[in-house]
């Protein structure tokens, strides 16, 4: 039985992972190769998380997991995120979004305050600020 409740944990973790990094890679694809600007581009991926058909039980969490990412997405090009990087803020960001879901009310500030806090652990642990 605590196999069967570590797994499903684990299935939802990858879930909210795999979003959020989407998230960013549809916010930079749309800004870097579309040209399109930054806001219009984060528009774009909160758009197709509220567009495509979720499992219920997880819809909201994996929309806004989506929707962190975009912020991230928003990032400077100064900070030169690598692939590595992107993965690793989206494993932090959706650890913090995890911790934090039922501490933060509501959705104003939350999901970019996590998004800021992933970026912030990642560039400090790199050595780049």
């Amino acid at each position: 039985m605590a196999c069967l409740l570590v797994f499903v944990i684990m299935k939802h973790f990858l879930l909210l992972t795999v979003s959020f990094l989407i998230g960013i890679c549809i916010c930079l694809g749309f800004h870097q190769w579309a040209a399109l600007p930054i806001v219009v581009a984060a528009s774009f991926s909160g758009l197709i998380f509220s567009a495509v058909r979720w499992p219920s039980s997880s819809k909201e969490d994996v929309q806004a997991c989506g929707y962190t990412g975009a912020f991230v997405g928003m990032c400077s090009p100064s900070l030169a995120l690598t692939s590595v990087d992107v993965v690793v803020i989206s494993i932090v960001g959706t650890l913090f979004f995890t911790a934090l879901k039922h501490h933060f009310t509501g959705v104003g500030g939350k999901l970019g305050a996590i998004a800021f806090m992933a970026v912030i652990v990642v560039m400090f642990t790199t050595g780049r600020v």
